[in-house]
């Protein structure tokens, strides 16, 4: 890189409670969006266009934000050789984007009505899986924005940072032509590049909550949004990016305030370390319910129209989520789980050979690193193909005691920590949005 290497990032509980509550409201505007008004609501009272608003009003910072976090936490990332990141930081990604992308197409072929891009041939396909992302974009994305920031490490980073909110102010005004999420894949690098870039600030800003700040930041923004809808500037170069920039940095400032929320906090840092599966399920599930509910609400009368019209954004959203998290939890087995840590903290192999150390002791120092390393990765870990749990490598939830002793009992004696286990490092182990 140009400028000095940033110190590792660990996972913290700000960073999962505010993707927990950024992966919420993905599904909220996509509920919203696809579903909720698709329904036609005679009701004669304007409930649709609020939550029609509410839905718009987070659209400016929504994947701005969670790109610019996976940025954060890629940033220990780009400073490995590429022979460490390579495979679980590009490689993975483009795996499961191709899976879930095929997974998706399957899942709403019969459903042409969804008002979502499908594609139906295979130029359609392949057009989709390069240029044209479908809705598994994100996927694409953090193995592109990757590949872009560690491959031109040599090339200044305020360069790279100025290119490409050059693409964005002219995605946001209009001047590229976009299908699909090409616009959102054009749109969110440079987001990405300066989460990534910024690691160390953002760790001490983040280092204790503002209060102050976040609540100007936050009538700041919605002055912002306000200001640009009224006056309908949207397309006007510069103006989008920029209320897209004051909703970041109102994100950052309201995520540390997050896990200490009652009630609310720890729901949402226990979330945001399973984002990635309700990310990828929760579509075609939508599909599901938008084709059992949107018909019968349309012919429904005044009361159930009324009641419904208050409340299935919100129920909606809710069972989507839970719905997605348990899918997850019954699609990954408990061996799985436990080979993802002893991988995370090191089985007892050396390095260089492959081979089970002999009998060389370990000290008491690495048993100890790798007992915490093994209790920080207990609650996230997830090898399976299909669902890893997260882009951000383990967090530090912990075992409870009886869990932590049998797992203790069952590792080999003389284990010690590996190279994944890193004090306050970030573990490139792919992942969300």
């Amino acid at each position: 890189m140009s400028e000095g290497s940033p110190a590792p990032v660990s996972r913290v509980a700000w960073g999962d409670a505010a993707k927990g509550l950024l992966i919420v409201l993905v599904v909220f505007w996509h509920v919203v969006l696809k579903t909720y008004l698709q329904v036609d609501w005679r009701i004669g009272i304007p409930i649709p266009g609020v939550w029609g608003l509410a839905s718009d009003m987070i659209w400016p910072f929504l994947m701005p934000l969670f790109l610019f976090l996976s940025g954060y936490f890629a940033a220990d990332a780009l400073q490995r050789p590429w022979a460490a990141v390579l495979r679980p930081r590009v490689l993975r990604f483009l795996y499961l984007y191709l899976l879930w992308t095929l997974i998706h197409m399957a899942a709403m072929w019969a459903f042409p009505d969804f008002p979502t891009l499908v594609p139906r041939s295979v130029s359609e396909f392949v057009e989709a899986l390069t240029i044209s992302p479908p809705n598994t974009w994100y996927l694409y994305a953090l193995a592109l924005y990757f590949l872009v920031a560690k491959g031109l490490d040599r090339v200044p980073r305020w360069l790279l940072i100025a290119v490409a909110g050059a693409v964005s102010v002219a995605v946001a005004a209009g001047l590229v032509d976009v299908v699909s999420n090409r616009g959102s894949l054009l749109y969110n690098l440079v987001f990405f590049l300066v989460g990534a870039y910024l690691a160390p600030r953002i760790r001490t800003f983040t280092a204790r909550p503002r209060r102050l700040v976040a609540a100007v930041l936050i009538a700041g923004y919605l002055m912002a949004y306000a200001l640009m809808r009224v006056t309908g500037t949207e397309l006007m170069p510069g103006v989008w990016p920029a209320v897209s920039v004051l909703g970041v940095a109102m994100g950052l400032a309201v995520a540390p305030l997050l896990p200490g929320v009652r009630l609310l906090g720890p729901g949402l840092t226990w979330l945001g370390a399973r984002t990635l599966p309700i990310y990828l399920i929760h579509m075609p599930l939508l599909v599901l319910v938008d084709a059992a509910l949107v018909g019968p609400f349309s012919d429904a009368g005044n009361v159930v129209q009324l009641v419904a019209a208050v409340l299935l954004p919100v129920v909606l959203t809710g069972g989507l989520v839970a719905a997605c998290v348990l899918l997850a939890r019954l699609t990954v087995r408990p061996g799985l789980r436990r080979r993802g840590r002893e991988a995370a903290c090191g089985s007892g192999r050396s390095e260089a050979s492959g081979r089970r150390a002999r009998s060389a002791p370990v000290p008491a120092a690495a048993r100890r690193a790798r007992k915490s390393c093994l209790a920080r990765t207990a609650e996230t870990r997830s090898p399976s193909r299909t669902f890893p749990a997260s882009e951000n490598g383990p967090t530090r939830a912990a075992r409870t005691g009886s869990v932590a002793d049998a797992r203790r009992r069952a590792r080999p004696r003389g284990a010690g920590c590996g190279s994944g286990c890193r004090s306050g490092g970030t573990r490139s182990t792919g992942g969300d949005p």
